[in-house]
């Protein structure tokens, strides 16, 4: 038995190898800039989907909670080899969780709107992105929203985005030290780091090794490294396209067990967005991150289309079709776009877009009227 089970889990390697899955535990990926309301067009970044095994769909206005026509084209395009989470919220909706934060009733219809989307579209969870003016509702009623996500489905991720310096950041330390450190209900924080490796590691340890002190460190328990993403900037941020912050961050998560990198941000190419550090030719950096913390054999490879599925194949005249027929050709009452020849039983397709029409009782013809 020990044989078999160590032949399995070889198989199982060769193959994770072999269709590009990751072999590690990490995430590294970003938030693709692709907002509900204002879609900028483009095409997909062709070395994005082998490259990262996490993406953000940024951002879901918190008042309508609705996943667009691009979004979703987007979702199933990654979903099936990445951990595919939407964006709630962001900096420019900093005031529109009005609405869905008034109250634990509102909170939780939010809620079942936002788990009813792992059903629909087929994504692993949200990640709540709560900026500005929304950091002055109550945070109990923020909790409520996340403990009715994990009540209704408790394999439905959770992220929250919480800024490098967590000093005066009421809601986002109550969630922090409450819903995460005592419930164990927040799956992983992003820190928004965006600066070089060394003030990023020090965003970091505000979270990891916190407190710093009993008297001046609003969280009361240090985050699990495990549980923390860190934010970096893209390639057009640094100096080049294979920054050595990158390769310096690679080792930092590795080393202090972090969960993974998270780059802010991604937009399809030629999009009418427009992200000061993003530069589509500039991936190198991106792949480099992909080899260090994914492991994976193919990183920044092309995206291939997937080949079309076969025809489907048609439909098998009646039984005994012929049967008291004289010799001749019959429309397929089946499918009009056939018709069968008696006494063979021989079916023919009529040429595209054309149907079949029955001129006598013996003779066909295809007809595109």
């Amino acid at each position: 038995r020990l044989v078999v089970l160590m032949l399995l889990l070889v198989r199982l390697l060769v193959w994770s190898l072999a269709c590009g899955v990751a072999t590690s535990d990490r995430y590294f990926g970003g938030w693709l800039w692709i907002e509900e309301d204002k879609w900028g067009g483009g095409t997909r970044p062709v070395w994005l989907k082998n490259t990262v095994n996490l993406l953000g769909l940024s951002f879901t206005d918190p008042r309508s909670l609705t996943i667009s026509q691009e979004q979703e084209d987007v979702i199933l395009h990654y979903r099936d080899q990445h951990t595919i989470m939407v964006t709630i919220g962001g900096e420019a909706f900093g005031s529109a969780w009005t609405q869905m934060l008034a109250s634990n009733d509102s909170a939780s219809q939010a809620a079942k709107t936002i788990v009813s989307w792992k059903q629909q579209y087929g994504i692993s969870g949200v990640d709540l992105d709560m900026e500005g003016q929304v950091e002055t509702s109550d945070p109990t009623i923020a909790a409520t929203l996340i403990r009715t996500i994990k009540k209704l489905d408790s394999t439905f991720l959770v992220s929250l985005c919480v800024f490098g310096n967590p000093e005066d950041r009421t809601l986002h330390n109550y969630l922090i030290n409450t819903i995460m450190a005592q419930e164990s209900l927040i799956d992983w924080i992003n820190v928004m780091g965006y600066g070089g490796y060394s003030q990023d590691v020090q965003f970091i340890e505000s979270y990891t090794k916190a407190p710093r002190s009993k008297w001046d460190h609003p969280i009361n328990k240090a985050v699990p490294p495990q549980k923390v993403i860190i934010g970096m900037k893209a390639t057009k941020g640094f100096s080049n396209c294979t920054p050595p912050d990158y390769g310096e961050m690679q080792q930092y998560v590795e080393t202090n067990n972090l969960l993974g990198v998270l780059i802010w941000v991604f937009t399809f190419d030629n999009s009418s967005l427009q992200a000061p550090w993003y530069d589509p030719t500039c991936q190198q950096g991106y792949v480099q991150l992909c080899k260090g913390l994914l492991k994976l054999p193919n990183c920044g490879a092309p995206d291939t289309p997937s080949p079309p599925p076969p025809p489907t194949p048609p439909p098998p005249p009646p039984p005994l079709f012929c049967q008291d027929k004289k010799q001749g050709s019959y429309c397929n009452p089946a499918d009009p776009t056939q018709f069968i020849d008696c006494p063979s039983g021989a079916m023919e397709r009529c040429p595209a877009d054309e149907h079949c029409v029955q001129t006598a009782p013996t003779s066909v013809e295809c007809d595109n009227s």
